[in-house]
């Protein structure tokens, strides 16, 4: 028994590889309450409070770090080592139960008076280390889940030319020029025959007689013949 405990106690304190850390914090900070800042609501933060269990963003942090370790201990997600213990602390709480912690603008009565809620994040710690010793918990969640891809077929796509689209489809409106034949009307021909008495004949009916009349008369001194 008591060789398990410092088993599991050995587990805890393991420095786990890089890839290891970023990989789980990738998982992490994918759920909706930690991608904000546990204190300000501040999107994307980077550090992380250990004794807490919360992710906090640049500001916040350094507000912490002022704070003590013996209140906060403060580390870097990005740039810091990590053991197994510190990742359980944060996998157990997160900033899903920060909201316990109040809504204090006074960030160090709001942390110095919260032993209540080191003491409720200890008590999760011990009940994942009996359901999950050890590494189990980050090796879980780090299981990317299988993705199956189908089958894709390749087409072509066809050309324009090879379409097949109906003759509705593709009448294209087209200016056509519609030229009106005027047909030129000759106009009527009036003809002077010289005779004994000049007259005038339109298609060979005799109209008008030319003679010596008043310039007054139809304007080109001509009478009209009467039948």
């Amino acid at each position: 028994m008591l060789e398990d405990k410092n088993k599991s106690l050995s587990d805890e304190n393991k420095i786990l590889d890089k890839s290891q850390t970023d990989s789980f914090f990738q998982y992490l900070k994918s759920q909706s309450a930690n991608k904000q800042c546990a204190d300000c609501e501040r999107h994307s933060p980077v550090w992380a409070s250990t004794s807490f269990g919360i992710f906090l963003c640049s500001d916040c942090a350094a507000k912490h770090r002022a704070l003590g370790v013996n209140i906060s201990k403060i580390k870097s997600t990005l740039l810091d080592k990590w053991t197994v213990g510190e990742l359980r602390r944060l996998w157990v709480s997160g900033n899903n139960l920060a909201n316990e912690l109040g809504d204090g603008c006074d960030i160090r009565m709001k942390y110095t008076n919260a032993e209540d809620y080191k003491s409720k994040i200890d008590k999760l710690v011990q009940e994942s280390l009996k359901k999950q010793p050890g590494c189990g918990f980050i090796n879980k969640e780090n299981k990317k889940p299988t993705v199956v891809v189908n089958k894709v077929k390749k087409v072509p796509v066809p050309k324009f030319r090879d379409c097949e689209i109906q003759e509705r489809d593709c009448e294209i409106p087209q200016k056509v020029e519609i030229k009106e034949e005027k047909t030129s009307v000759k106009p009527n021909a009036f003809v002077i025959k010289k005779k004994s008495t000049p007259t005038v004949t339109k298609n060979g009916s005799t109209l008008y007689t030319v003679g010596d009349v008043s310039s007054t008369r139809l304007g080109f001194g001509s009478a009209p013949n009467k039948e």
